[in-house]
């Protein structure tokens, strides 16, 4: 009985196209599964800008800070630690109730309470800072202010030194907000707004648009 078989060449064929064919779809499942983490990032960015904003209803119109000095340690929710002060996270975590939201799936390392969160948020906030407890009211542009970005450590307003260079202006303690602000999403960052939207902006805009970070330009 005679046989049929593949030869080595034809062998070679086939592994190369398997191979040609691996090299070009691994590249467009990783896309789609970033594409599904964005999703999920951006409903948790969503979800803490609507805490944000019931925060402002409930406190006098007035943003949270980034932390606020405790007379005594607190316990953060997530387990991570006690503070001497509330940041901003633990501020509004009574209108979110789930420690889950404050982290970016494509963030890798789990961020926390004492560790920050996978979300910035924005410094032009912080009490210590240029604006205390600011009236949402007197934001011009609600639509177009950043409130929280991708990042990972809190981020200042990158144009408060005129003049300087915008891809290395630092707050006080010195942290350089392009480093803070993180591409995660497809060359982009989930990105939620003083009015309470949120939406996906490409790295680039965020890092250089002036009126996305100043709220009383």
């Amino acid at each position: 009985m005679k046989r049929f078989g593949f030869t080595l060449i034809e062998l070679l064929v086939v592994i190369a196209i398997i191979a040609i064919l691996a090299a070009i779809l691994f590249p467009v499942f990783a896309r789609a599964r970033e594409k599904a983490r964005q999703t999920s990032c951006l409903n948790n960015v969503k979800e803490l800008s609507l805490a944000f904003n019931m925060y402002v209803q409930d406190y006098d119109e007035r943003t949270p800070r980034h932390y606020r000095t405790l007379g005594s340690s607190i316990a953060m929710p997530d387990g991570s630690g006690s503070w001497a002060y509330s940041p901003w996270a633990y501020q509004i975590y009574p209108y979110v109730m789930n420690v889950q939201v404050y982290h970016c799936p494509s963030a890798g390392e789990q961020f926390t309470f004492t560790n920050w969160t996978s979300y910035n948020y924005s410094y032009n906030y912080y009490g210590g800072g240029r604006i205390n407890d600011i009236k949402i009211a007197t934001i011009r542009r609600p639509a177009e202010l950043l409130v929280m970005v991708d990042g990972g450590s809190y981020i200042a307003n990158p144009f408060s030194s005129p003049g300087a260079n915008p891809d290395l202006k630092t707050d006080p303690g010195g942290h350089y907000y392009i480093d803070a602000v993180k591409a995660w999403h497809n060359d982009g960052c989930n990105v939620a707004f003083a009015d309470g939207h949120a939406k996906w902006e490409q790295y680039t805009r965020v890092i250089t648009t002036i009126d996305l970070w100043d709220p009383l330009s």
